[in-house]
């Protein structure tokens, strides 16, 4: 029997959070059943990436992550071409824009099984509402192409089944896990001493990091405002807020960095590609996010057995539990700088929520076992004794 061959889509070939849950789920899928091939806008780093591991890229140039009509037509006819070329058995797209045009691709080409993965809607607590009813109804309608929706957290999932956004039937959430086998204990003393070394932060102290993309999804420019605060209710102790990370919004956040009272307390470390050599080095993270799905870095830092500090929506809701991290109103300084002070002044319980935290992360975001599922569910459809039933347009 010939490979089943499988096209997963994406946008944009970064590291990033969609693109690394990808790379988990090709960690497990057997390469003498499927042949796995992606779809995404231009080369990058992700590209790179499968190149290395003899996986097929496909670039479509017109696939842009902004909404751009006469881009979109021209990615959905590429698309199209690109899934009747190559006749894939599978289809399975990442994220909102690359999942309407991709999945609509996929039916116009008759693409026999078609998946939808959802790493966060395009609509959240802070759109507007005419956007949410547009995105709604874009969902609505996209559901209807695909077979299966994935979902990285169970909270988007119920929320599609209770406003009729897809029939439960389809939905199926599958929460991210990593690779845990680089967070182990033993090197991570030797870690935190290289990476602090790296960066020039002294032993003593405590250094809170900043780890994401720098654009609106992860509100890096909130991070200014966190470090005045905190400098007032903790000043008189050493830390130092780390960011690192790049992207469209680097050279605003760099400006008000520097007209800030913290200006001092805050440094800048670039894009970081390897997590498990970054999050040791940290005694806190923070993470104030507008938008998730089930964001890798909450997963990552407490795997490193770092407590987090994190905006209080969907995902991060369900990757840490009280006992391993706080939740503060999304767009509240006050509120981020309040919770670090106050774990910055307790060592004994940032020791016991980073134990918590790894604890917590064994038994619910092992990438062996979360991400092995979706290698499952494609076995059960391409090979079990009874496929998984096509239910498009359910």
């Amino acid at each position: 029997m010939p490979p089943i061959r499988i096209c997963h889509v994406q946008v944009l070939p970064l590291m990033t959070g969609a693109q690394r849950a990808m790379l988990e789920i090709f960690r497990h899928v057997d390469r003498s059943r499927y042949e796995l091939h992606v779809a995404c806008q231009h080369p990058g780093p992700m590209s790179e990436e499968l190149e290395r591991q003899g996986v097929a890229c496909h670039f479509v140039p017109s696939l842009r992550r902004p909404i751009a009509p006469w881009h979109d037509v021209r990615a959905l006819f590429a698309l199209e071409r690109l899934f009747r070329r190559q006749r894939f058995d599978l289809v399975h797209t990442h994220t909102s824009k690359p999942g309407m045009l991709g999945r609509w691709a996929a039916c116009r080409a008759g693409v026999p099984w078609v998946v939808h993965h959802v790493h966060g809607f395009a609509f959240h607590e802070f759109s507007s509402p005419l956007a949410t009813r547009i995105y709604r109804g874009l969902e609505r309608w996209a559901g209807q192409l695909c077979d299966l929706v994935l979902f990285a957290n169970h909270e988007e999932r119920e929320m599609a089944i209770r406003e009729r956004l897809l029939p439960a039937g389809k939905c199926l959430t599958v929460h991210n896990g990593i690779d845990l086998a680089p967070y182990g204990p033993e090197p991570r003393a030797e870690l935190r001493r290289a990476f602090r070394a790296q960066h020039g932060i002294a032993d003593d102290e405590l250094l809170i990091l900043f780890f994401g993309r720098l654009y609106e999804q992860k509100q890096p420019l909130i991070l200014p405002a966190i470090a005045d605060e905190l400098l007032a209710r903790a000043g008189q102790q050493r830390w130092r807020l780390l960011i690192t990370g790049t992207g469209p919004l680097e050279a605003r956040l760099r400006v008000a960095v520097a007209q800030s009272r913290a200006a001092g307390r805050v440094s800048f470390a670039g894009w970081q590609a390897e997590p498990h050599r970054v999050f040791p080095g940290a005694d806190l993270v923070v993470q104030p996010s507008l938008w998730e799905g089930l964001p890798l870095t909450l997963i990552e830092a407490q795997a490193a057995g770092v407590p987090v500090v994190a905006s209080n929506i969907k995902g991060n809701r369900e990757a840490l539990t009280g006992q391993t991290g706080i939740l503060c109103d999304a767009r509240n300084p006050a509120a981020y700088a309040q919770a670090l002070a106050g774990l910055l002044a307790q060592p004994f319980e940032r020791a016991r929520m980073g134990q918590a935290a790894q604890a917590w992360v064994r038994q619910a975001f092992d990438g062996d076992v979360n991400m092995r599922r979706i290698a499952q569910l494609y076995d059960q459809h391409f090979f079990g004794t009874t496929a998984v039933p096509s239910r498009r347009a359910a």
